[in-house]
């Protein structure tokens, strides 16, 4: 429950500010990723993964 993380363990929740006029970009999908702690290829495969799910967010809103 996103509820009960936000209670006992905040800092694991990570939180970008996105910009309506410019929406999700590779530089902040790469922040993400690196909140992420990933690296290599999910590192890289990563990056267009968020971005694409910002985009179907604003379609299906």
């Amino acid at each position: 429950e996103i509820e009960e993380v936000a209670a006992e363990t905040p800092e694991k929740i990570i939180k970008e500010v996105v910009d309506p006029l410019i929406g999700v970009k590779p530089f902040l999908a790469r922040d993400i990723a690196f909140a992420l702690n990933l690296e290599g290829e999910a590192f890289k495969r990563m990056i267009p993964f968020i971005i694409h799910l910002y985009e179907c967010f604003l379609q299906e809103d």
